[in-house]
């Protein structure tokens, strides 16, 4: 492709490839490659300074000129569609709320101790021992509620999910597993480490993982939500802090019933604006426009 001045001072696109496209592309592909000529002839306008007016752009295509001003605006409607289809998303993500399904009620006794150390005070919970929580066991033989296909942690809105690595207590490898994500070690990982997926509406995919210290043993594991599970000295507790947050305790059944063993966030995170830069990205151009005009 190749970027030349006319004598007129209007910007031009010849293309040695245009012959082909004339004669082998539709007519619809032809539009979006005259869209993706007016969008890349604007940005050289504006970089350049040149004068921003659309019935100076010229776009030459098998040697015929076409003014770019119907194109422009077919841009512009595109773009728009794709900006209100932003900002939908963005309020459904925005209403989307975490919920805890089922469980039982016992209150976290007074040896439940994990080590919050070296996480940013803004993230250490505000909970612990004598507060309530939700407790789920691996199998209907565990101590409360088992998993069973109706009940744990429930996501009402396709979001993006997080998961933050907050402490343990354990000397075992234990791991939090967001499947889509990645994973979470009490070995390897820091406090504040994150994994960060997008989940569809429906049960939270959350996996705890036991090992032995030498990461060489496996357990067993607990899944959230799944039923017919057989580790019954494993669990999970899970407390809400909100809509948004939904702290999880696991316990990996090592003589103890203190859910301590790994501490975990689990968040709704907003999407990346995009529908917010696309409208920015809008009202500068209109800004640039008038300030040429002016």
């Amino acid at each position: 492709m190749n970027l030349a001045k006319s004598a007129g001072g209007k910007w031009l696109i010849s293309s040695p490839f245009s012959k082909f496209f004339e004669k082998s592309l539709k007519k619809y592909t032809l539009k979006v490659y005259n869209v993706i000529c007016g969008f890349f002839l604007a940005a050289i306008c504006i970089k350049n300074e040149t004068d921003f007016e659309l019935n100076q752009l010229v776009c030459a295509l098998g040697g015929r000129s076409k003014r770019v001003t119907i194109l422009w605006e077919f841009t512009m409607k595109l773009a728009i569609s794709a900006a209100i289809s932003s900002l939908f998303l963005a309020t459904a993500v925005s209403a989307a709320s975490l919920s805890i399904v089922g469980g039982t009620d016992r209150v976290l006794p007074g040896n439940h101790n994990p080590s919050y150390a070296g996480l940013d005070p803004a993230l250490v919970p505000t909970i612990g021992a004598g507060d309530s929580v939700k407790a789920f066991s691996g199998s209907a033989a565990g101590a409360w509620e088992p998993f069973d296909g109706t009940n744990g942690l429930h996501l009402d809105v396709a979001s993006r999910i997080q998961i933050t690595y907050l402490g343990e207590e354990a000397n075992a490898e234990n791991i939090s597993l967001n499947k889509a994500g990645g994973s979470l070690n009490n070995n390897t990982s820091t406090p504040g480490d994150f994994i960060v997926s997008l989940d569809l509406p429906d049960w939270v995919e959350l996996v705890f993982e036991t090992y032995s210290a030498d990461g060489l043993t496996f357990r067993g594991d607990i899944e959230n939500n799944t039923a017919g599970q057989n580790d019954d000295f494993l669990s999970i507790a899970f407390y809400q802090e909100n809509s948004k947050n939904v702290l999880a305790f696991f316990g990996d059944g090592r003589g103890d019933t203190d859910h301590d063993d790994m501490v975990v966030r689990i968040s709704i995170v907003p999407l990346p604006a995009g529908g917010l830069l696309l409208l920015s990205a809008l009202g500068g151009f209109a800004v640039v426009r008038r300030k040429k005009k002016a």
